[in-house]
C-alpha cells in the first residue's frame, strides 16, 4: 500500500488524540513464573515506570499526532514523574492543576515468557469530578479514546454520561481485560457511541461469548451503532479516505482481525518478535492505529503500522517505549523488528 499524500511533516494540522486513560505508576516485577495462590517467588528484576494510559499517548505522539490527556494528576512524586514524561512527549494536559491526593499503582508481574499479570490500586486519577468533565471539550477532528478501566472507576458513570452528551464523532474504545465487570449500562452507553472498538482476543470473547477472534469481531460489530450511508470521519483533520469504523481484535503473534462496517474480515499478520514483556503492547497498538489513520492510511495499513509498533514494544522490558516514525518505517520495510 502507498504512503498517504497528507502527512503531519508536510505541515497539515491534525486533530488531537484526547485520551480518557488515567496515568499511574507501574511497579514492574520480573519473575520466572507467577506464583500460585499461597506460594512465594523471588523477583529477577524491578522497575517503576509511568503506566496507565501513557503508552496510548506516547505511541500516537511519536507518530506525529498531537495528544491530550483528559485526566487529573495528583501532587505526589509519581504524578511529578508522569508530568515530566508527558512534557517530554509533548502531551497537552486538559486539566493541568495538581489534584490533592496520591496517584494509583499497578503491580505488574512479568513472567519468563513475557506475559504480564496486573493488580491495580486506584488513586486520584480515578476520581474526576463533574466540573472536570464539563471542562473537556473535544474540537472538530479530535479522536477521543476511552479505556474500560475508566468505566470501572468512581467517575465511570460521569464518563458514560459525558460520552452520551457529547457524542464525539471519532471515538475509539478499548474495554480492557475487566470488560466483563463493567456495569452494563455504562458499557452499552459507550459502545453506542463507538466508531472503532479495539480489544484483544480474550477480551473479545468475554464481551461477546464468541470462541474465535473472527466470530468475536463479527459479534462485537453488532454492538456498535449503525452508520447510514457512506460517511467520512475526518480523523486527525484529514479527509484522506472514507471509512465507517469497525472492530479490531488483537491476537498477539497471530496478528489482528480487522472488520470494518460493510466489509469482509481482514487478518493483518503480526511482525515476528520475541516477547520479553507484553506490558503496554495493546495500548501501543491503539495509539499507533489512530495516528496511522490520522496520517491518511486506510484501516488495514493502519493496523499493519499498529502491529509493527506493538511488536517493537514487546521486545524490551520496563516502560513501554513505542517506536518513532523512522524506527517504525524500518520495521515496515524489512518485516523484522
Amino acid at each position: 500500500m502507498s504512503e498517504p499524500k497528507v502527512d503531519p511533516e508536510d505541515g497539515a494540522a491534525p486533530g488531537r488524540l484526547v485520551s480518557f486513560g488515567g496515568l499511574l505508576a507501574d511497579l514492574v516485577v520480573g519473575v520466572d513464573a507467577v506464583p500460585a495462590r499461597g506460594e512465594d517467588a523471588l523477583a529477577r528484576e524491578f522497575t517503576q515506570t509511568v503506566g496507565g494510559g501513557f503508552a496510548v499517548l506516547t505511541a500516537a505522539a511519536r507518530l506525529g499526532m498531537p495528544t491530550a490527556l483528559a485526566g487529573v494528576l495528583g501532587d505526589d512524586a509519581i504524578a511529578a514523574a508522569a508530568r515530566a514524561a508527558l512534557r517530554e512527549e509533548g502531551v497537552e494536559l486538559l486539566l493541568p492543576e495538581p489534584r490533592p491526593g496520591g496517584s494509583g499503582l499497578c503491580l505488574v508481574l512479568v513472567d519468563a515468557g513475557g506475559e504480564r499479570t496486573m493488580v491495580t490500586v486506584e488513586g486520584v486519577e480515578s476520581r474526576l469530578r463533574p466540573d472536570d468533565f464539563a471542562a473537556i471539550r473535544p474540537e472538530p477532528g479530535d479522536v477521543v479514546y476511552v479505556s474500560g478501566y475508566e468505566l470501572l472507576y468512581p467517575h465511570g458513570r460521569l464518563l458514560a454520561d459525558w460520552v452520551a452528551s457529547n457524542r464525539p464523532a471519532n471515538l475509539i474504545f478499548d474495554p480492557g481485560p475487566l470488560v466483563a465487570t463493567i456495569e452494563p449500562e455504562r458499557l452499552t452507553t459507550v459502545l453506542a457511541a463507538t466508531h472503532w472498538l479495539s480489544l484483544n482476543a480474550a477480551e473479545a470473547a468475554a464481551l461477546t461469548g464468541a470462541r474465535t477472534p473472527t466470530t468475536a469481531a463479527s459479534a462485537a460489530l453488532s454492538l456498535l451503532p449503525d452508520v447510514d450511508g457512506p460517511k467520512t470521519h475526518d480523523i486527525g483533520g484529514f479527509s484522506a479516505h472514507q471509512h465507517r469504523g469497525g472492530v479490531g481484535v488483537r491476537d498477539g503473534g497471530e496478528g489482528c482481525v480487522l472488520l470494518e462496517r460493510d466489509a469482509e474480515v481482514v487478518v493483518v499478520p503480526a511482525f515476528p518478535a520475541e516477547a520479553v514483556d507484553t506490558t503496554g503492547a495493546g495500548d501501543t497498538h491503539v495509539g499507533a492505529f489512530v495516528a496511522a489513520l490520522a496520517r491518511g492510511l486506510d484501516p488495514p495499513e493502519a493496523c499493519r503500522w499498529a502491529n509493527a509498533a506493538a511488536a517493537y514494544v514487546v521486545g524490551s522490558r520496563g516502560q513501554a517505549s513505542p517506536p518513532r516514525v523512522e524506527e517504525l518505517r524500518e520495521i515496515l520495510a524489512s518485516g523484522q523488528v
